[in-house]
Parts: C-alpha cells; structure tokens; sequence
C-alpha cells in the first residue's frame, strides 16, 4: 500500500506513517492518498474483508483522554439490472472505526446498537421495479457512482500510560437483490490524535 506520509513537528505535534521509525509522540497524524477499494461477493448481505486504512503510534506517559478525529473520501458504486417484469436492488454501506491496541473505540453503549464501535461514512439505497411491462426481453441497465468527503470523531477515555497503536478500518456491507453491484473505495484520509484532560464525570 502507498502511503503518503507527513512529517511536523511544531510544538511537539509529530505526523507518523505506517512505515515509519520515528519515536511515538504525546499527539500523533497520519495520512494516506492510495486507493483503497472494497468489493464483495454478489450475494444478499455480505461484507468485505476488514481493510487497514491508517496507523500510527502513540506515546502517553500519564492515563490521559483521547480526541480522535478521522476525514476520508467515500466513494459509491452500485447498478441494477431489471428483465421484463423485475425488481432488483443494491445497497452499499461504508462503516469505518478505530481500534487501539486491538481494541475498538465504542461510541455509544445503547444494548440495541449491535457495532456500538462502527460508524456509517457513507451508505446509498439504488432499488429499481418494474411491472405490467409487456415485453418480457425487455431490459433496463442502470449505473450510479459518487464520492464525498466525510468525517466523525471518536472519545476514548483514561487511555493507559505508554506506547499505544492506533489503527483505522473501514467494511463495505453489501445487499444485492436481484441483480445487482455494490463497490466501495476510500480515497483521501487523514487521522489526527488530540490528547486531552475531560471531566472526570463525563458519560460516553
């Protein structure tokens, strides 16, 4: 994987990359530019496989509270197909998360939410029906593709003293009825780690 890396120190902020050497730092980046693209069996309901999309390290000599902030480029694409008289659909939903040394953020503890760590960056929903159509040759191919920007932040509280790996992954779940595709990509991505002393009744 190509990743592009930065490097800064300024006031003590140093930017890792995957493949750095560097000393961890009190607060930590990293970026990436490559192509990261997540694709799927052509079946109801399926998922890609987990791909690694940034890490980098990061040192705390005291248990301290974590801001993390991720932004990336989603990219969507789906089509249907539809013959005759025909129904098909094909949803693609993005989830992206965070883990610290192997362990997921979670961002909300509600019992109902079963990914309590994962959230949804990008998602579309393409159905297309067909009915009382006479000519049953007859077909109707359609293709949509966008790409946006996103963000969301996570908070992890009393993070341990010492040196921490931080990781961002990102999933595309698929559901294709019919006929039909649903492909994803993370394009652009930055994650910035902000050190940071929270209340001490604070509720996550």
């Amino acid at each position: 994987m190509t990743v592009a890396l930065l490097f800064l120190v300024v006031t003590g902020f140093l930017v890792q990359g995957v493949a750095g050497d560097h000393q961890p730092a009190d607060k930590a980046g990293v970026a990436a530019s490559d192509i990261e693209i997540l694709s799927t069996p052509v079946i109801d309901g399926s998922s890609s496989e987990e791909a690694l999309l940034l890490s980098t390290t990061l040192k705390s000599s005291n248990p301290t509270d974590l801001i993390l902030a991720v932004d990336l480029e989603c990219a969507l694409w789906t089509d249907v197909t539809v013959i005759g008289n025909d129904d098909s659909q094909a949803v693609a939903t993005v989830k992206i998360w965070i883990t610290i040394d192997g362990e997921p953020i979670t961002v909300t503890s509600s019992s109902e939410d079963d990914e309590p760590a994962k959230v949804v960056f990008c998602n579309r929903a393409y159905r297309m029906a067909t009915t009382n159509v006479d000519d049953e040759d007859m077909q109707i191919d359609t293709y949509l593709s966008t790409r946006a920007a996103h963000g969301f932040t996570w908070v992890t509280l009393n993070v341990g003293s010492g040196t921490h790996e931080i990781e961002v992954w990102g999933q595309l779940d698929a559901e294709v009825t019919g006929t039909g595709m649903a492909k994803a990509g993370i394009g652009k991505r930055i994650l910035v780690v902000e050190p940071v002393k929270l209340a001490n009744d604070i509720v996550i």
